[in-house]
C-alpha cells in the first residue's frame, strides 16, 4: 500500500473506530491484582540462605531455575513479593520435591519395598521411628529429605560410573573380594574426610566440590560399603 494511502486509510472513521475499541477494552482489562503476590518471610530467605551455604550461589541458581540478581533482591529485601507460581515452585524445590520427576513406577516399586522391609523390622524400631517423628519432626523430615537427595545423586553417579570401579578388579564372590572392595573404598572415605577437614579450617569457598557434596558422598560410600558388605552390589 503507498504511504499516502495508507495515511488515508489511518484517518478514515473505520481505522479510528477500531482504535478507539481497542484503547477502551485495555482500559478495561483489570492489571494484576498485587494482594495475589505472595510476601517473602525472614524465616524463607533464611531457608534460601541455609540453601546456598550448603551448595554455593551458582549451584542454588541453577537448581532453583532463578538468576542471581533476583536471590540477592530477595535476600536483601529489595523486592519482598514473589507471584504464586514462582513461590510454590521454589518451595517444591526447599522441600526437596524437584526428584519427584522420576517415574511413578519407580516410586510404586520402591513404596512395595519399603513396605516389605517393614513388615519384617522388629516393633521396637517402629516405636522408634514413632517416638523421634513425634518428638524431633524436623529433624526425622530433613533426615528422609536427604536420604532421597542421597539415592538421586547415587543414581547418577552409578549411570557414569557404573558399579566396576567399587568391585576394585573383583568379581566381589569371595569375602576377600569383598574386603578389597570395602579397602578402597576406606581410602575414599579418607580422602573426603580429609578434604572436609581442610574446608572447615581454612573457610575458602572450593572450586569444586561443596562441603555439601563432600557430605553427601561420605553417606554414600558409607551406604555403598554396607551394600558390599552384605552381597549386593551390582546386582
Amino acid at each position: 500500500m503507498h504511504s499516502l494511502e495508507v495515511i488515508k486509510h489511518m484517518n478514515s472513521p473505520e481505522f479510528q473506530d477500531k482504535k478507539r475499541k481497542l484503547i477502551d477494552n485495555a482500559k478495561k482489562t483489570p492489571k494484576p491484582d498485587q494482594r495475589e503476590l505472595i510476601e517473602i518471610t525472614d524465616a524463607f530467605r533464611d531457608e534460601i540462605r541455609s540453601h546456598i551455604d550448603i551448595i554455593g550461589m551458582e549451584s542454588f541458581c541453577r537448581e532453583a531455575n532463578l538468576s542471581k540478581s533476583i536471590v540477592y533482591k530477595y535476600l536483601n529485601k529489595t523486592q519482598t513479593r514473589m507471584f504464586p507460581g514462582k513461590y510454590k515452585k521454589l518451595c517444591e524445590y526447599l522441600n526437596g520435591n524437584k526428584y519427584l520427576s522420576l517415574p511413578q513406577e519407580h516410586y510404586v516399586n520402591m513404596l512395595e519395598e519399603i513396605k516389605a522391609l517393614k513388615d519384617q523390622l522388629p516393633i521396637s524400631l517402629t516405636e522408634a521411628e514413632a517416638y523421634c517423628e513425634k518428638h524431633y519432626p524436623q529433624t526425622t523430615l530433613e533426615f528422609k529429605k536427604i536420604q532421597q537427595e542421597m539415592y538421586q545423586l547415587f543414581c547418577e553417579k552409578q549411570m557414569d560410573y557404573g558399579p566396576e570401579n567399587i568391585k576394585a578388579g573383583t568379581k566381589l564372590e569371595t569375602e576377600e573380594d569383598r574386603d578389597w572392595s570395602l579397602t578402597g573404598l576406606a581410602f575414599r572415605i579418607n580422602d573426603k574426610v580429609q578434604r572436609l577437614s581442610n574446608l572447615l579450617k581454612t573457610k575458602k569457598n572450593p572450586n569444586n566440590e561443596s562441603i555439601w557434596d563432600t557430605l553427601i558422598d561420605l553417606a554414600n560410600y558409607g551406604v555403598i560399603g554396607l551394600i558390599v558388605k552384605r552381597g549386593k552390589w551390582a546386582k
